[in-house]
């Protein structure tokens, strides 16, 4: 007489388990984690943009707003 383990019911088990394990993580994370986002203020003025231009030559000479970079 040979014994044979079934492993069915137990492969039946550890997946439940990992089901309920991949369902439950990230509810634990969402409720754990708190997050303080900046206020915004209606007052403020917007912030001037300025463009820069950056030029990188053949020998690499770098010239910044058509000045030459050292």
């Amino acid at each position: 007489m040979i014994a044979d383990i079934n492993i069915a019911p137990f492969t039946d088990v550890i997946l439940v388990l990992l089901i309920v394990f991949m369902v439950t993580t990230p509810m634990i994370y969402r409720s754990s984690i708190k997050i303080a986002l900046p206020q915004v203020t209606h007052n403020q003025q917007p912030v001037e943009s300025k463009d820069i231009n950056v030029s990188v030559t053949s020998n690499g000479e770098v010239y910044l707003d058509n000045q030459r970079y050292n």
